[in-house]
């Protein structure tokens, strides 16, 4: 800039010396050297602005991604966990429709219809993810292809959760229900089953195996198993996707200074 400015002056001084010597050619000439060196301090100054607001938006870009990829990677954690006990769940579920309880205890029994019949849901976290998008800093993102697969990451989400909406709905009415008001069960967990005599265990035992044997609730249970189908199938997608957007998003991190 120092150059610059100092050039400036000197070609001033030369065109004022010209003007006071009359000699308009070369005074013009100068002039118009001039014109051309503050037009081009103009652009470099356009550019050097235009690089610095390019490297403002890189380093709002990188905070942006890694920010959504520890959002994602708490959620992909927390997904596990419960897809994991929706899988003790169905093998709970299928014990139970095998009808073989010969082996099993007072507690067993209790043990296994407790999980068989608990919902679990997968409580996603999109606070970082929410931020990003409605406050339109996802235009911050230069790969198209992974901004488009954010953008539809939240909907892949709701599509699993529609399902696990579904079983928790259908347990809670139809399996449930039915046990509420088909048969006559000690209220075991107010009480803590722990607390109950030998006695009164047999009793629990023998309502539950009772239970479990009717055509009309093994049906229910039959259905609430096949459920669990679509579940897994969108559970399978999300988990990919959640791996494939976590991978794009590191990719995009190493690939940017």
């Amino acid at each position: 800039n120092h150059k610059y400015l100092t050039m400036i002056k000197f070609l001033r001084h030369i065109r004022q010396k010209l003007l006071a010597n009359k000699r308009f050619g070369k005074y013009l000439l100068y002039a118009l050297g001039e014109i051309i060196l503050v037009v081009i301090g103009i652009l470099i100054a356009l550019q050097i602005n235009n690089s610095n607001q390019q490297r403002l938006v890189k380093i709002e870009e990188r905070i942006v991604l890694e920010s959504l990829s520890k959002e994602i990677d708490e959620n992909r954690l927390a997904f596990e966990q419960v897809l994991e006990l929706h899988q003790e769940r169905t093998a709970s579920i299928d014990f139970i429709m095998r009808g073989d309880f010969s082996e099993v205890t007072a507690n067993g029994m209790d043990s296994i219809t407790l999980l068989a019949f608990s919902n679990w849901t997968f409580n996603a976290s999109f606070g970082i993810y929410d931020a990003i998008t409605n406050s339109g800093k996802i235009q911050l993102i230069a790969n198209t292809e992974l901004k488009n697969k954010i953008s539809k990451f939240k909907e892949t989400v709701f599509d699993y959760k529609e399902e696990e909406t579904n079983l928790v709905k259908y347990t809670d009415l139809h399996v449930m229900g039915y046990l509420s008001d088909e048969t006559d069960i000690p209220n075991v967990r107010y009480f803590g089953f722990d607390n109950f005599d030998s006695k009164e265990k047999n009793i629990v035992f023998e309502v539950y195996d009772r239970a479990l044997r009717t055509v009309k609730f093994r049906n229910r249970i039959s259905i609430l198993s096949l459920m669990y189908q679509p579940l897994f199938e969108e559970a399978e997608i999300v988990r990919q996707e959640m791996k494939a957007l976590q991978e794009m998003i590191e990719d995009e991190l190493n690939n940017t200074p």
